[in-house]
Parts: C-alpha cells; sequence; structure tokens
C-alpha cells in the first residue's frame, strides 16, 4: 500500500520547518485559518506531481527571504522522494536518492487524488478538466499509455505548428500519421479504464447520493473523433478546416467525458451539496479502482470536506473513507464539524481512530 511515513518541509510559504511522521490511515490537520494546514496538503501534493495546487507562481510558494523550499517524504516501502524549488522553478527532483527525468517518476512512486474547492472544475469546467480526471486514472493503471500520450501530444504540437506556418501536406504527413496511430492506442485504453471505472463509480453514487438520484447520472466518453472512421483519413479531411484555425481540430485532445443529470449538465441542475457528493464519488471511485487493480492505493488529500455538506452527508463520505483504508490527509477548522464523523465511522467498522494534528502559525503539533 502507497503510504508516506514521514514528512518533511522546508521554506514553503509559512512553514519555516516541520518533520512529522503521519499514520497509515486518517490524518485530520486542525487549525484555524493561515495555520498551514492546506500548506501541508500542498507539499504532499508537490511530492507527488512536482508542483503547486495553488497556481504556477513560485514567489508566493517559498517563504519570504528563502531563496527555495523543500519537500522530502519517505514512502512506507522504503523508497525516498524530494523535490526543490527556486524561485525560477525546479531545481532538484528525486526518487530513491536518485535525480529523476521527470514529475511523472513521482507520480508513479507516489499516487496522489487531491479532492477541494477546485475540483468543482471536473464538473464546471472546460473538457481539459474532465480529460485529466481520466487520463490520472488510465496513468496509474494502464502503463503503457504515458509512452502513447507524450508521442501523441509531441505529433500535435508539431502538426500544430506546421499548420501555422501553412506547411505543405508532405511535412504534415508523418506528424498526421503519428498522431492518429498513438492516439488509437490512447482511446483504446481510455475506453478500456472507464468501463472498469463505471462498475466503481455506481455503488459510491447509490451511497451518497441515494439510489434514486443515483438513477439518473449518466456518463458518456467522447474520444475526439468518429472511431469508426480512420483517424489518419479524418485528419486528412479537416486540414482545410484545420489551415484556416491553426491547430487540429479532430483527434485525442479533444476527448470529452459528458456528465448529465437527467440529460442535463450536472453542473446546471445539482446543488452545490450535491456536486460535492458526485466529485467525491468520482474521486473515491478512482481510488477504488486503483486499489483493486494495483494493489497499492494512493494517498488521498481532503481539503475542508465540511464545506457544502451537512452533518449526515459528512458521515456517509466518513464511511466510504472508512471502507478504502487509505491514507489521508484532510484539514478541517472546527474539530466538532468533522471529527465525530470520523469516529463513528471507525467505531462502526472496527477501524483505526483518526490521527490529530494542530497547525499553528506553520507548526505543525501532535496531539496524543
Amino acid at each position: 500500500m502507497t503510504q508516506l511515513a514521514r514528512l518533511y518541509i522546508q521554506g514553503l510559504r509559512n512553514i519555516t520547518e516541520a518533520d512529522f511522521q503521519p499514520c497509515s490511515h486518517l490524518n485530520l490537520l486542525l487549525g484555524e485559518n493561515g495555520s498551514g494546514k492546506t500548506s501541508v496538503l500542498e507539499a504532499v501534493y508537490m511530492l507527488g506531481t512536482g508542483r503547486s495546487f495553488r497556481g504556477h507562481l513560485q514567489r508566493p510558494l517559498i517563504q519570504e527571504g528563502q531563496a527555495l523550499c523543500s519537500v522530502y517524504g519517505e514512502l512506507e516501502a522504503g523508497v525516498s522522494l524530494g523535490i526543490q524549488r527556486g524561485r525560477q522553478g525546479i531545481q532538484t527532483l528525486k526518487v530513491g536518492g536518485t535525480q529523476a527525468d521527470s514529475a511523472s517518476q513521482l507520480s508513479q512512486a507516489l499516487p496522489l487524488l487531491l479532492l477541494n474547492s477546485d475540483t468543482f472544475a471536473i464538473l464546471e469546467g472546460s473538457p481539459t478538466e474532465r480529460r485529466r480526471f481520466i487520463d490520472w486514472g488510465v496513468f496509474h493503471v494502464k502503463h503503457e499509455f504515458l509512452r502513447h500520450w507524450k508521442i501523441a501530444r509531441q505529433a500535435l504540437k508539431q502538426r500544430n505548428q506546421l499548420l501555422r506556418q501553412e506547411a505543405p501536406v508532405v511535412e504534415l504527413a508523418p506528424w498526421t500519421q503519428a498522431l492518429a496511430g498513438h492516439a488509437q492506442e490512447m482511446h483504446l485504453l481510455r475506453a478500456d479504464y472507464l468501463r472498469q471505472f463505471e462498475a466503481h463509480l455506481w455503488p459510491l453514487l447509490g451511497d451518497l447520493l441515494g439510489e434514486e438520484l443515483a438513477a439518473r447520472f449518466t456518463m458518456d466518453y467522447l474520444p475526439g473523433w468518429d472511431v469508426e472512421q480512420s483517424l489518419e483519413t479524418q485528419l486528412h479531411h479537416a486540414l482545410p478546416r484545420d489551415r484556416q484555425h491553426g491547430h487540429t481540430t479532430v483527434g485525442p485532445h479533444r476527448a470529452e467525458l459528458r456528465l448529465r443529470w437527467g440529460g442535463q449538465d450536472v453542473a446546471s441542475v445539482l446543488s452545490r451539496g450535491q456536486m460535492k457528493l458526485l466529485i467525491c464519488a468520482l474521486r473515491l471511485g478512482q481510488a477504488s479502482l486503483l486499489q483493486l487493480l494495483s494493489g497499492t492505493g494512493c494517498v488521498l488529500l481532503i481539503d475542508d470536506l465540511p464545506a457544502e455538506l451537512d452533518g449526515a452527508n459528512r458521515g456517509r463520505v466518513c464511511v466510504q473513507l472508512e471502507r478504502l483504508a487509505l491514507q489521508t490527509f484532510m484539514t478541517c477548522i472546527e474539530p466538532e464539524a468533522l471529527l465525530p464523523a470520523l469516529q463513528a465511522s471507525s467505531e462502526k467498522a472496527g477501524g483505526v481512530a483518526p490521527r490529530l494534528f494542530h497547525v499553528k502559525r506553520g507548526r505543525i503539533e501532535t496531539q496524543l
């Protein structure tokens, strides 16, 4: 099981230095606004992705007066991870004490799922957000996907550049062929993953939203082109339009996951609380499937679960977290808003009680 045994943070936002040992199950970070709770989640996220979930600007990320920030972690399997960022970007990226070639090596070693206010973008944002949602799962359970994704992305980039330069067809041809070939592999892997994912999603939807509401939900995958025909042929037919727009208009980069409720877009008909429950079901469904297929699971990062959810719905989510039994880092301002639900679900399942950490002015203190 993928778990962090130690987390060391230095110079990250208001955390001057912190070194603590999280438990293998549920870690609840308590503290006032601005205390540094979310920065702890951000540090774990950086360790597993190489980037922050708060945007791309490095200056606010690095503590004032410091030249860089560092995050170091030790997994229970014995692998160490490390990242060091300066004001110009990443300076050091290590897996097992060895310099890593890319952040994807961090992701493979420490799979993470984040649930915060930005996660609503899966429902409310552009198709790009839903492609990222799909590709997170495919990347972690279909290891050949990354190679096809990288080649297709490079081919798409080169083809778009040539389109803007009004290059002749003979120059476009090799990139068109590469894009079409690897796009087909991406599509097959995405479609197979989503078929497996749906089987894990439906029970969660019923448990969190109720059977009646869950029955109205539909999820349709659109590959980005008509898969009944050759993509290479469609790219040739679309060439005049592509030249006019200056970019490729069909392909895997146009894939979409259409989420509907009673035939309408979910973001237009569900309440904020219902959308949060749906997001929880989507994220926990991915975590459940990864756990089944890989045997390693992932680490969950949940920022302010009580927001938008009443006590009963918080309890339903906590029951699902207890069933998964994955290492989880959660933040909360008021202990009474979440702790009773966590303790009740743990006691009912005969599990381990959550471990409490108080975060005060960038310092992490364990409550025994």
